[in-house]
């Protein structure tokens, strides 16, 4: 039985169009701060050893941190009425939960819900970003924790992507991550899904299957990955797990990773960060391990 080295999400980075609209979005309408940003493309992607990168900024929500780069090579389609695949969900403090619903309202933001016929006791609400990005707003009754913030994010709560083959989905996070299988059903827009627990954190995966996927899926965003904290002392169990399966993993220059030394990643300033190695799954979702959890600020 495959061992799960992840502990939890650490960050999810996602494309965007308008890097100032989305700062408002997020910042000025959900209560996040932005921790860094980068306004310009790299002026010499010779001199970078990561090559060019794209104007990017990271959030925090919380304890919760999102990456959003600028590409506008690919731009997000907007599809209005659609609750949309993939999408990911925060669990928002049930003190709070009332107020960024009306937060939406009062900012004109359109959403679906509250909806509390999701097959569970929560209350979901779904969204556009002010990209064209999918996301969904949860309240499972978690207390307030953190007064410091005016809307507490308490974590990433799932996340929902596409797949045209489950078996194949299944195995792959089952087998080389350690994931476990959760349940098994059908959505509201009647296709199947598989849902897969990450068991350290008990955050949840749905997969639903598609017959053709959508560009969110097949396009090659700058950046766009879902992270996962492993500890030190275990990453290079992970990454020989990982291997063990025939994944295979590099570091951010497309490098081959190896196991007794795994790539050291420059940090927005460009000091060093911690180990980390990427690699997909069967649908082409970039993952990453990361060897050093992200910091917060209060």
């Amino acid at each position: 039985m495959a061992t799960c080295y992840a502990e939890h999400i650490d960050h999810y980075v996602t494309a965007i169009q308008d890097l100032e609209r989305a700062e408002q979005f997020y910042c000025g309408v959900l209560g996040g701060k932005v921790k860094r940003k980068r306004l310009d493309y790299a002026r010499e992607p010779s001199a970078d050893p990561f090559g060019a990168r794209p104007p990017s900024m990271f959030v925090q929500l919380g304890t919760i941190e999102l990456g959003l780069f600028g590409d506008e090579l690919w731009g997000l389609p907007y599809r209005k009425f659609n609750r949309g695949i993939p999408r990911w969900a925060y669990e928002v403090a049930t003190e709070d939960f009332p107020k960024a619903v009306e937060r939406l309202r009062e900012r004109g933001v359109r959403f679906d819900g509250p909806d509390g016929s999701n097959g569970d006791d929560a209350s979901h609400v779904w969204l556009h970003d002010s990209e064209g990005n999918f996301i969904e707003l949860v309240d499972r009754g978690t207390p307030k924790r953190r007064p410091q913030d005016d809307i507490e994010f308490v974590r990433l709560d799932h996340v929902e992507y596409e797949s045209t083959d489950l078996r194949e989905t299944e195995e792959f996070y089952v087998n080389a991550m350690g994931f476990e299988v959760d349940g098994r059903g059908r959505s509201a827009e009647g296709n199947p899904f598989l849902d897969l627990r990450l068991p350290t954190s008990n955050q949840l995966f749905r997969f639903h299957r598609v017959e053709r996927p959508s560009i969110q899926t097949t396009a090659s965003f700058r950046g766009n990955h879902l992270a996962f904290y492993v500890p030190g002392t275990r990453f290079t169990d992970a990454c020989a797990q990982l291997d063990g399966c025939g994944v295979i993993n590099r570091d951010e220059r497309g490098d081959a990773a190896h196991l007794d030394l795994r790539i050291v990643k420059r940090d927005a300033e460009g000091g060093p960060g911690g180990e980390g190695t990427y690699f997909n799954d069967p649908s082409g979702y970039k993952l990453q391990y990361i060897a050093h959890a992200g910091t917060y600020i209060d």
